[in-house]
């Protein structure tokens, strides 16, 4: 019995010096560097190092792609498993797809930002994050082309997952970039996606922009889905910039897509103020004049819905009101000789982020953090009519009260 101990007391001693003096290595003879790259990467112009590098726990063969112009590593590493019985294989891998995007990034314009902090593994895919920016409709085009052309070069060589998103920039961002809240919510712009394998927000848990990202699985479904973000914000804040590349299908697109909120004004007064007689007043065809207001809703909050000051200079001009400026920046001048003055530049970037107009050159702040907005009962005050908001209204045709 003592015998049989020993030699098994042997035997393990002799499994552990091979692991530790390398007779168990992680490192990979030359022909197996070799028949990785040409098997499994699939490589033919190539060149590779005499010698391998030692690494914490193996080695690793310096692989040099001529029809790339890059270089990447091939590993060469020991891994355990086996709970009862241990069991150390050898695994070989490479950062081949990694150095690859890299090579890319070198090549892309300024416009295109590839984000190599961020890293995720939690499926074993790679994943690999970049931020396309734009500024109009044929830069939208254009780059969505571009960043799928890229995407297509990436997936070809592994299996990775593409994250991106691109991002609306705008004449404003020099400035608005300094603040903590900038005044217009420029989000609206920004689309968030993902290309490749379907994912699981969950894995994206300490990444929150990406939990709320689209799966794309074609280029024209990228372009409309960003357009749609476009037209979103400028639909909402009636942005000359973005109206003017917007044609009928085009807003009609951007509505039939959205949780927008239609604004409704109310021609008797004296039922609008009337909470019985208030649904008898919207069941009147012709009582109302309709108008997109803010898609955001801005209705949790004690239940008070806001139209932006864009919304309201159009809703204002269909009512036949005399004001003079654009959507951005608009003045009027009301019965009582007052001069009230909106801008989506008047904006506190101070403790409670409100947005404020001008009356006779006096600050007054609205009191709403949702950024250069008025509620029914400002409007009420200022203009004299009420409005109401609401999502459907199915009393009016499709073209009733359109004012562009």
């Amino acid at each position: 019995m003592k015998n049989i101990r020993k030699i098994v007391l042997i035997c393990f001693i002799c499994f552990m010096a091979s692991v530790t003096t390398g007779c168990l290595s992680g490192s990979a003879t030359r022909r197996e560097a070799i028949n990785h790259v040409e098997k499994k990467l699939g490589l033919e112009n190539y060149k590779i190092s005499r010698v391998p590098e030692s690494t914490e726990n193996g080695s690793s063969w310096e692989v040099y792609d001529e029809d790339e112009d890059f270089s990447f590593y091939v590993y060469s590493t020991l891994q355990g498993s086996g709970d009862i019985i241990p069991e150390i294989n050898r695994v070989i891998s490479d950062d081949y797809e990694a150095k690859y995007v890299q090579r890319l990034a070198k090549d892309f314009p300024d416009y295109i930002v590839y984000d190599e902090s961020i890293k995720r593994d939690k499926i074993h895919l790679s994943h690999y994050y970049f931020e396309i920016n734009y500024t109009n409709k044929e830069e939208l085009y254009a780059r969505c082309k571009e960043f799928w052309k890229i995407s297509k070069k990436i997936r070809e060589k592994g299996d990775s997952r593409i994250m991106f998103r691109y991002r609306l920039s705008t004449p404003h961002d020099a400035s608005w970039d300094k603040m903590y809240y900038p005044p217009l919510d420029y989000s609206l712009g920004d689309f968030y996606g993902y290309i490749g394998q379907e994912m699981n927000a969950d894995y994206f848990d300490d990444y929150l922009e990406y939990c709320n990202c689209k799966q794309i699985q074609s280029m024209d479904e990228l372009i409309e889905q960003v357009k749609l973000k476009y037209f979103t914000f400028g639909y909402v804040y009636q942005e000359d910039s973005v109206l003017s590349e917007m044609t009928t299908s085009d807003i009609d697109f951007t509505v039939e897509n959205n949780e927008l909120l239609w604004v409704y004004v109310v021609k008797d007064l004296d039922k609008a103020l009337n909470p019985d007689e208030k649904k008898k007043v919207y069941a009147a065809d012709g009582e109302v004049t309709r108008f997109c207001g803010e898609c955001l809703a801005y209705e949790p909050e004690h239940d008070i819905h806001r139209i932006t000051y864009g919304g309201l200079y159009q809703l204002l001009l269909a009512e036949g009101f005399e004001i003079s400026g654009t959507p951005e920046h608009f003045t009027y001048l009301s019965n009582t000789g007052d001069v009230y003055e909106f801008s989506y530049d008047f904006w506190n970037d101070g403790d409670g982020y409100s947005s404020y107009y001008l009356k006779n050159g006096e600050q007054v702040f609205t009191n709403l953090n949702e950024k250069n907005a008025l509620n029914h009962k400002q409007i009420l005050e200022i203009f004299g009519i009420y409005v109401d908001f609401c999502y459907h209204f199915p009393y009016l045709s499709n073209d009733a009260g359109r004012v562009f």
